[in-house]
């Protein structure tokens, strides 16, 4: 099947929670979770209100900021499925009957999106409420670090969401038998490339 048609089986598999950002009126279709897992109890910077405040263009309601909300969650499970999926075409069968294997992998590249989206930003409320201790964090956070970037001793390595990710999709591409792992640091959104085009599905 389609990458289309394979992103709509998947696109309920994580959703938004309201329990603890009750300020925004969420969808029923962006609070739905088949998995009951949640994006914001996957990592602490991907929250309702950073979303909200590193948009391109700001919300001025809760129906923009629905329309928002959907258009990250289409393009995190559909950037998914073609990082596993490269010839374009999608293995139903092995999919329906394994649904959750996708699960990790969405809740990371929507962790990458949104990070990117944060580090980013030029929204100047957002700037003035955040610390740069907090931007470094998530920099540090998704991007990681190696042995060469240490400043010393004491300041830890860490394999950065993007290399998590791209081993997630190793796995997932030997469960499908797709060809040729991507390079880890190749996979991700550029930095706010996916992201320019508020305007058009808001209108």
């Amino acid at each position: 099947m389609t990458l289309i048609e394979a992103r709509d089986i998947l696109i309920n598999r994580i959703g938004f929670s309201d329990e603890f950002e009750d300020q925004y009126a969420l969808s029923v279709e962006n609070n739905t979770s088949d998995s009951q897992r949640f994006f914001q109890e996957e990592y602490t910077w991907l929250t309702l209100l950073n979303i909200y405040e590193t948009a391109n263009t700001e919300p001025v309601n809760d129906d923009q900021f629905n329309r928002h909300l959907a258009y990250l969650r289409r393009i995190v499970v559909i950037k998914v499925l073609s990082d596993v999926f490269i010839n374009g075409y999608a293995d139903k069968d092995k999919i329906e009957c394994n649904i959750s294997i996708f699960d990790t992998a969405i809740s990371q590249r929507m962790a990458i999106v949104v990070g990117e989206q944060i580090l980013t930003t030029s929204r100047s409320n957002f700037v003035q409420r955040v610390t740069k201790e907090f931007m470094s964090t998530i920099f540090f956070e998704v991007d990681g670090n190696s042995e060469d970037d240490k400043i010393n001793d004491d300041f830890p390595t860490n394999l950065g969401l993007k290399s998590r990710y791209g081993l997630e999709v190793k796995r997932l591409r030997d469960y499908f038998n797709t060809d040729s792992m991507l390079d880890v640091h190749t996979i991700g959104l550029g930095r706010n490339d996916e992201l320019s085009e508020d305007e058009q599905y808001w209108s």
